[in-house]
């Protein structure tokens, strides 16, 4: 029996909003959706609003029965989020083969090499 591949799912968190795409093995788009498709009802806090459109994920994206992902979290950097979509993943019965944080800004910045300076001890004639 051969094994299904693990289709991705990217999830982006911004300020105000998330975003959540799920994608084929070969990246061709299955699902998409954010928090500004659903229901204002559902729109007030961002904890009520990823548990909707990890629900919204079960049903209606076409799976054929894959429920193998590969998680690619964007812009996650409360341990609470992360520990949110794990757990309502698993409780929608995905599972989760591989997860992957993105950060795109490095912790201490972008630095060039520094250059070597000879140091010599200098005398001066007094």
């Amino acid at each position: 029996m051969k094994k299904k591949q693990a289709n991705n799912l990217y999830i982006k968190f911004w300020r105000n909003n998330i975003f959540l795409n799920l994608t084929t093995p070969k990246n061709k788009l299955i699902f998409k959706c954010s928090c500004g498709y659903i229901k204002n009802s559902q729109q007030g806090n961002l904890i009520s609003s990823m548990i909707y459109l990890i629900k919204l994920l079960k049903i209606n994206a076409n799976l054929r029965g894959n429920y193998n992902l590969n998680l690619i979290l964007e812009g996650a950097f409360n341990v609470a989020r992360i520990e949110l979509v794990y757990n309502q993943l698993l409780a929608w019965q995905f599972v989760i083969v591989f997860m992957r944080l993105v950060d795109k800004i490095p912790h201490n910045g972008c630095r060039s090499k520094v250059k070597k300076t000879n140091l010599r001890e200098r005398r001066y004639l007094g």
